[in-house]
């Protein structure tokens, strides 16, 4: 909020010392309409008038992502109901993570030690990461292994 105002202060500053250095006085003239105005006025009043031009060019896109976002607004609401719906509980447990790749932390931990490594449900033992074994140092997707000194 600080720098707001300094920046705020330094641009009134610049404009004073604009309307000292610049008093003079000329004719603005508009179809039929004419008037005498200060130079800093033309300029405030242009200034304003692009402002407000800018303001309505942007208008119409900013009233069709406000319909947008009230549209998902509701979406969400009645999809939420209907997880309560089905889940029967409005806050329970949180979903389960959408990337089914990631591996158990006890997976991790075994490969440091060199011991076989044994995938939840399979009931088949597979070699750890640097043995001899075929297939050796290959992994799941998103997993990493080290690597054994003879390849590299």
């Amino acid at each position: 909020m600080q720098w707001i105002l300094i920046i705020l202060g330094v641009v009134l500053a610049v404009v004073a010392v604009f309307a000292l250095q610049n008093p003079a006085v000329v004719t603005v003239r508009f179809l039929n309409f004419e008037a005498d105005a200060s130079v800093l006025v033309v300029i405030l009043v242009a200034f304003a008038a692009g402002v407000f031009a800018g303001i309505l060019a942007l208008l119409p896109s900013s009233i069709r992502k406000s319909g947008r976002m009230r549209k998902m607004g509701s979406e969400l609401r009645s999809l939420e109901k209907q997880r309560v719906k089905e889940t029967g509980s409005a806050g329970g447990s949180p979903s389960p993570p959408l990337d089914r790749n990631v591996p158990p932390t006890d997976v991790a931990d075994s490969r440091s030690s060199g011991a076989a490594v044994t995938s939840p449900g399979a009931g088949t033992s597979a070699p750890a990461a640097g043995s001899s074994a075929p297939g050796a140092g290959t992994s799941a997707p998103g997993t990493a292994t080290s690597a054994s000194p003879e390849r590299l």
